[in-house]
């Protein structure tokens, strides 16, 4: 198991957890226009973790904008095509809200 910081900064901490068959990714602040394109890169990023499942940990996220879900719907889209497994969890009710506009699936603490 292997755990490394991506990101740091813009009030968006995001790091990555390898462990065997599953990466986790772990998003803490806030996603909005200005970290956008740094969201993008890391969920860019996520194609690296060469796993069969990838689980987007939101516990800790405060806030995204529909930009944001927009990103994690196109990354969910490219995890789909690659035949991987991506499951959102956790986070605010506020991105709660805009996960469903956008008709994401949200897994929440009792699912």
């Amino acid at each position: 198991m292997s755990l490394v910081l991506l990101v740091a900064e813009d009030h968006l901490i995001v790091s990555r957890e390898h462990s065997g068959s599953t990466c986790v990714v772990s998003f803490s602040g806030e996603i909005d226009c200005s970290n956008h394109l740094l969201l993008a890169s890391v969920l860019a990023e996520s194609d690296d973790c060469r796993a069969d499942n990838v689980m987007i940990d939101l516990t800790a996220l405060d806030f995204t904008d529909v930009r944001g879900a927009d990103l994690f719907a196109l990354a969910f889209a490219e995890a789909e095509a690659r035949r991987v497994d991506m499951l959102f969890a956790g986070g605010s009710k506020m991105v709660e809200i805009v996960f469903e506009i956008v008709g994401l699936p949200l897994l929440r603490r009792n699912d």
